[in-house]
């Protein structure tokens, strides 16, 4: 590669690189992952099954996975200059394009966060800040910012994972996504809020997976969402009481 890097990504322009040992792949997506470590050295067997635990929190997300119930590993993510299993849970406001951009550092972007709980309790409008408040307005505002956060989690994730296992065709694999839910939101209504969210961001992911979107065309998928695809969520989605999915890796050990 051109800085001599081996197992990770580099942004070229508005396009990132990834290379392993054997050369370069070029990726169309818009960000980038740095690789920590090459925990798994050897490609995985064809019908694997991936399962990948999303721990979406108010401020950091974080993302695990394990191959066929053994092999562990952590998905890092490339935040500002640094390599980091912490992904702060923040999307941003181009007030100019009317769109919201996920894990941008541009500093003239105005910052949306704390849509985890404000998408539980729309009225508590003090979780967007007050240059922003009109948006707030929008009916499942938080909601769909969510849905567009938790999609691009999703899709880098499994980028991630592909590279570091060295996946010819993920189709191959049967991925299964986790994500844990506090138990004081484990009640049936907030937990179907998650639920929903969660299957629409797999939605998203499948018709528009880009790192930036028009707050109308994103209000859009998800109101029509609602109506015509939420009631069919895949089995590879599930949302865990944290406590419990933590409890489960070491049922399963």
């Amino acid at each position: 590669t051109e800085d001599g890097k081996k197992g990770g990504f580099s942004l070229r322009g508005n396009r990132y690189q990834r290379w392993n040992n054997c050369g370069g792949i070029r990726m169309s997506n818009s960000k980038r992952y740095k690789s920590e470590s090459r925990v798994n050295t050897l490609p995985v067997e064809k019908k694997s099954i991936i399962h990948v635990g999303i721990d979406f929190g108010t401020s950091f997300t974080k993302v695990a996975y394990a191959v066929n119930g053994k092999s562990q590993s952590i998905v890092y993510f490339t935040v500002g200059t640094e390599s980091s299993p912490y992904l702060p849970s923040i999307l941003s406001l181009d007030k100019n394009t009317q769109r919201i951009v996920f894990n941008s550092h541009d500093l003239r972007n105005s910052k949306i966060k704390y849509f985890k709980y404000a998408m539980l309790d729309p009225t508590q409008s003090f979780y967007f800040d007050n240059s922003n408040f009109r948006y707030s307005q929008i009916t499942d505002f938080f909601e769909f910012c969510s849905v567009f956060f938790l999609s691009r989690v999703i899709s880098f994730s499994k980028e991630y994972i592909i590279s570091e296992l060295r996946i010819n065709n993920p189709d191959d694999c049967d991925w299964n996504f986790n994500m844990g839910v506090p138990l004081d939101n484990f009640d049936p209504d907030k937990k179907r809020v998650y639920d929903l969210v969660l299957h629409a961001a797999d939605k998203l992911v499948q018709q528009y997976n880009k790192d930036e979107i028009e707050i109308n065309q994103l209000n859009n998928f998800y109101a029509y969402f609602k109506k015509s695809e939420s009631k069919k969520k895949p089995d590879y989605l599930n949302t865990l009481p944290e406590l419990y999915a933590e409890a489960l890796g070491y049922l399963n050990d």
